[in-house]
């Protein structure tokens, strides 16, 4: 089998895979640590806003959103707080976070 050669003779290098074409800038986190670790990577994951873990999940179980260090929990969460705030007339966070507070009151005093 011939070589491809360049004009001046030489060989081209080699194309990269595409898994080799990307860089670590252009990965996520979880990508460069499963690449790193393997499969196992998402055992090592805690969410970045409940710091729910693999063995520790939230009530009722999470799972991991795609290459993200997010539960389905938390992300579900924020995609109902972000609805209500694009269709409230007049969004107020911090009142919302007191009637948050208040249910969770009433709920342990249950």
């Amino acid at each position: 089998m011939k070589r491809k050669t360049t004009a001046s003779g030489e060989t081209p290098p080699a194309k990269p895979s595409p898994n080799e074409a990307l860089s670590d800038v252009e990965k996520t986190p979880l990508e460069v640590l499963a690449a790193d670790q393997g499969i196992r990577a998402y055992r090592n994951l805690r969410c970045r806003v409940c710091g729910c873990t693999h063995f520790q999940p939230c009530e009722p179980p999470c799972a991991w959103v795609k290459n993200q260090d997010l539960c389905t929990g938390c992300r579900d969460a924020a995609a109902a707080v972000s609805e209500w705030y694009e269709s409230a007339h007049h969004p107020n966070k911090a009142a919302l976070w007191r009637e948050v507070e208040k249910a969770r009151e009433e709920s342990d005093a249950r």
